[in-house]
């Protein structure tokens, strides 16, 4: 709910607290729609936190990210190239 209005901080946040278990099908939607709405924002900075909010090393499973939420995430990441 939080993304929705711009709160990608917010939104981080209360997922870094929350943590994120396997066995919240609603938090994992919210998860996905929070990186959607930072990258419909272009905000490569907050898809960065909140993917680190559940995956603290950076890396995410093959498959999981659309390619809009990787291409803006990659303009976070030095010597990127963005496509």
């Amino acid at each position: 709910m939080l993304a929705t209005h711009g709160l990608f901080t917010e939104a981080a946040e209360a997922f870094e607290k929350l943590g994120l278990r396997g066995d919240l099908e609603d938090l994992e939607q919210a998860w996905i729609n929070a990186l959607t709405f930072a990258a419909w924002r272009g905000d490569a900075g907050a898809i960065e936190r909140i993917i680190r909010a559940r995956y603290p090393d950076g890396q995410v499973p093959e498959g999981l990210l659309s390619p809009e939420i990787n291409r803006n995430r990659r303009k976070s990441i030095p010597g990127s190239a963005v496509r």
